[in-house]
């Protein structure tokens, strides 16, 4: 007898045009395993419908057993599918259509799962310079919570949906300076606090010293040489440095004193970052270090101290809770492996799942 699939009753009337078919398992002693399985078909009493004898081990109309998926999927997460396919002796259209079933089962899975505590939003590049992707990220378990193809307004509200339980866990969301994903976290979150990531201001900086040191570079013939190709020298840490290092370093920011002064705010922001203290206090702090900055005289400051006065009490967030953005960086340099290890992508929907297949913890 077998279970009825439309009414879960059991029959026993067989009918005689039975099915043979044929399901590739797991590899034994290195040779391929097909299972010849006879597939017969009832007539249920109860709902007068005909249907066919399903397996527990095996999906309906598959080709591959369960652990022969689990398998596949499993080595997925470090090969390209080609790969996949040519060590395990499947065809590659198997595999290509395994990891987008299962890619968008996941994709359908976390959209309905509520949102964390803390969350990061990040985008990440389909074709660097010219198109962005959005990526929301699990900041506590380490894992993508949605993917959305641009980095608009638009994309981030779509990724947080319009069902509000969805939403109410939120209270930290860490991000960069883009435009676009605070308005969409202030309209959706208007109860969340926003946290600009400490690496992308450090990063400000660094570059606010760096466009100094080139901007000498072109003035003086006889500086240009010396300071050509010497950007670790000013922003890395002074123990960072070798003594070699730290010689040259000594000897050129005695000739520029400018160079000097922006060597040494950029020490204070590190040191201001490193210092714990309350948010109320790190705000007042940090609006002191604006206002050297812009009386600094030195003109890539001057620019900076005005989008850090934009930001400051986005920046002196980051207190609340020490959030950063880091594990979404991360995701970002593990989403390049993936687009290089598979070798392009027929749609963005597949790369979708591909990062879902990889990158989420199913519960």
């Amino acid at each position: 007898q077998a279970r009825c699939p439309h009414c879960q009753t059991f029959s026993s009337q067989m009918l005689k045009d039975n099915r043979w078919r044929w399901v590739q398992d797991l590899p034994a002693l290195q040779f391929k395993v097909l299972l010849h399985l006879c597939q017969r078909r009832f007539f249920c009493d109860s709902c007068q419908k005909r249907f066919v004898e399903r397996f527990s081990f095996v999906a309906e109309k598959a080709r591959l057993t369960k652990r022969m998926q689990a398998h596949l999927l499993q080595q997925l997460r470090s090969r390209s599918m080609l790969q996949t396919a040519l060590a395990n002796r499947v065809s590659y259209r198997q595999t290509a259509y395994l990891c987008f079933a299962k890619g968008s089962q996941i994709n359908t899975l976390a959209n309905s799962q509520s949102l964390p505590k803390r969350l990061g939003i990040d985008e990440f590049a389909l074709r660097k310079g010219h198109a962005y992707a959005t990526a929301l990220t699990n900041l506590e378990k380490a894992e993508i919570c949605g993917i959305g193809e641009h980095r608009t307004t638009e994309t981030v509200k779509t990724l947080f949906g319009t069902n509000k339980n969805r939403l109410k866990k939120v209270r930290e969301v860490a991000m960069d300076m883009w435009k676009p994903f605070h308005s969409a976290v202030k309209k959706c979150l208007p109860h969340a606090k926003r946290v600009i990531d400490r690496f992308h201001v450090e990063r400000y900086l660094t570059k606010a010293v760096d466009k100094c040191r080139k901007r000498w570079q072109k003035s003086d013939q006889e500086l240009g040489k010396k300071l050509k190709n010497q950007r670790k020298l000013f922003i890395t840490k002074c123990k960072n440095l070798s003594f070699e290092e730290k010689q040259v370093r000594d000897e050129i920011l005695g000739e520029i004193p400018e160079l000097k002064r922006a060597v040494r705010l950029l020490k204070a922001l590190q040191n201001w970052y490193q210092t714990p203290k309350e948010q109320a206090n790190a705000e007042h702090k940090l609006r002191i270090l604006i206002r050297i900055l812009r009386l600094s005289k030195i003109k890539e400051m001057a620019e900076l101290a005005k989008t850090l006065e934009t930001w400051a009490s986005e920046i002196a967030n980051y207190f609340l809770s020490y959030a950063s953005n880091g594990t979404s960086e991360g995701f970002n340099t593990k989403i390049k492996l993936i687009k290089r290890v598979g070798y392009g992508r027929l749609t963005f929907t597949h790369l979708q799942a591909r990062i879902f297949l990889e990158c989420f913890l199913p519960p």
